[in-house]
């Protein structure tokens, strides 16, 4: 599923679609605490999401 931005605690952070703060496989947050520029965040969940469509096609 694509993550998302939202504004949590002052910071634009990359969260699951449930709006839970996305983590890796190792439990650390992805966005690494949250951004202060919604353009950044934006661009970071972007490049995850299109990582996740890239991996669903070579079908990992």
């Amino acid at each position: 599923m694509p993550v998302k931005v939202l504004k949590k605690k002052g910071l634009y952070r990359i969260c699951e679609p449930s709006g839970r703060i996305a983590k890796t496989r190792l439990g650390n947050a992805r966005d690494g605490g949250g951004h202060e520029s919604a353009r950044r965040a934006h661009a970071q969940a972007g490049h995850i999401n299109d990582g996740v469509a890239k991996a669903r096609r070579h079908g990992r």
